[in-house]
C-alpha cells in the first residue's frame, strides 16, 4: 500500500518538476522569466531613465518554486465520527426535581482533538427546558448565571418512562483532556421535572473518550437559584448523577511531527519504520524523501495500525487522573448530610 501510495506521489513530483517556474526577483517586483516578451518596454523604460540619471542598482535573483508545494499536510480529520459513540449512564430512580448538574471531561489518551455533545436525552415531567455548559467545571460557578452559556431552550412533553432526545442549538465542544459543567434545568412546577441518581462510584460513566462526573441536583424552577423549591435555604443536593443519554462526535487529529507522541503505540512504530527506511541505501523507501513520508503518514487513519495507546499518553492520562477531576476529590460540606468526603 505505502509503496503504491509512493510511487503515485514520485509520478507526481516529475510532472511537476518539469513544469516548474523560474522567478526573476528584486526589490520591488516579482516577475516571469519570460524577460523576451518585456525587452522593448524594459528598452524604452531605460531611455527615460538615462535623461532622469543613473538609475540605482537592483539585486536579482532566479527562485525556483519547490517540488514539494503541492504536499499540504492537513492537521485534523474533514468530518466527525458519530457512529458508536452514544452513552447511556446508570439510571436507578433515585430523584426527580428540577435540575442536575454535572462536569464532563474529554480524554487525551488517544489522537482526539476535541469532542462535540450534539444530543442530551433526558426524562421525566420535563416541560421548559434549558440547557447549559460552562468551561472546565461547574464548582464555584452552580449560582453564577453569567459564567454559563445557554445552548438549548424548549417545550416538551411529560415522559416519565422513556428518555427524550434534545438536540442543542449550539454543540458543545470539549478538547481532549479539557472539561466543561453541563446543566440541565426545567421550570416546571413541582418536583417531577427531571430524574437523576444518587452518586455510588467516583465516575457517572467513563469510556475511552469521555468521563461523566457525578454533580448536583437543583431544587429550584429558577435556574441558578439560591432558594429551594419549599423556599427553605439551600437549593443544591450533592453526591447526584446525570441520568439519561448524551450523543457526541470526536474530531481526530491527523499523524504529523509535533503530534507524534499523541498516536497509538502502532502508528508510532510504524512512522518510525518508514523514516529509518528512506535513509537506508537497500530499503525499497530510500528515494522518497522525508516530505513524501511525511505526507503518506499524514493521510493515514489514526486507528489503521491499532489503537494501543502510547506510553506517553498513558503517562499523561495517569497525571490528568490525579488532579482529582478538577477539584471532585475536595472536601465538601453536604448541605443536608451530616458528613464530608474526599
Amino acid at each position: 500500500m505505502f509503496r503504491n501510495i509512493a510511487e503515485q506521489l514520485l509520478m507526481k513530483l516529475r510532472v511537476r518538476k518539469s513544469r516548474s517556474t523560474a522567478y526573476l526577483v528584486d526589490d520591488e517586483a516579482c516577475v516571469s522569466d519570460d524577460i523576451g516578451n518585456n525587452a522593448s518596454a524594459s528598452s524604452s523604460e531605460g531611455n527615460m531613465a538615462a535623461e532622469a540619471g543613473p538609475a540605482p542598482q537592483r539585486v536579482k535573483r532566479v527562485v525556483e518554486r519547490h517540488p514539494y508545494e503541492f504536499l499540504v499536510r492537513e492537521k485534523l480529520e474533514k468530518g466527525l465520527r458519530y457512529q458508536s459513540f452514544t452513552i447511556d449512564t446508570r439510571d436507578h430512580e433515585d430523584h426527580t426535581f428540577c435540575g442536575v448538574m454535572c462536569d464532563l471531561r474529554s480524554k487525551s489518551l488517544l489522537p482526539m482533538d476535541y469532542i462535540e455533545v450534539h444530543s442530551v436525552w433526558i426524562r421525566g415531567g420535563l416541560g421548559e427546558i434549558t440547557i447549559w455548559y460552562t468551561e472546565d467545571t461547574y464548582l464555584g460557578k452552580h449560582e453564577c448565571g453569567e459564567m454559563w452559556t445557554r445552548v438549548y431552550k424548549g417545550h416538551h412533553e411529560e415522559s416519565m418512562d422513556d428518555l427524550v432526545q434534545i438536540t442543542l442549538n449550539m454543540p458543545i465542544k470539549v478538547s481532549g483532556g479539557k472539561g466543561c459543567g453541563l446543566y440541565v434545568h426545567s421550570t416546571l412546577d413541582g418536583d417531577q421535572a427531571i430524574v437523576y441518581d444518587n452518586q455510588r462510584n467516583k465516575t457517572t460513566y467513563d469510556d475511552d473518550y469521555l468521563t461523566v462526573l457525578p454533580g448536583l441536583a437543583h431544587l429550584s424552577n429558577i435556574p441558578f437559584g439560591k432558594v429551594g423549591y419549599w423556599g427553605r435555604s439551600h437549593a443544591w443536593r450533592r453526591r447526584r448523577e446525570f441520568v439519561g443519554r448524551l450523543s457526541y462526535g470526536c474530531r481526530w487529529l491527523k499523524w504529523n511531527p509535533e503530534v507524534h507522541l499523541r498516536f497509538p503505540e502502532p502508528f508510532q512504530k510504524v512512522a518510525l519504520t518508514l523514516i529509518c527506511g528512506a535513509r537506508r541505501p537497500e530499503s525499497s523507501l530510500y528515494d522518497l524523501e522525508e516530505p513524501l513520508i511525511f505526507y503518506i503518514l499524514n493521510k493515514c487513519g489514526w486507528d489503521w495500525f491499532g489503537r494501543q495507546p502510547s506510553k506517553h499518553a498513558i503517562a499523561q492520562q495517569e497525571k490528568e487522573a490525579t488532579q482529582d477531576f478538577f477539584g471532585h476529590g475536595m472536601k465538601w460540606r453536604q448541605y443536608d448530610d451530616n458528613y464530608e468526603y474526599s
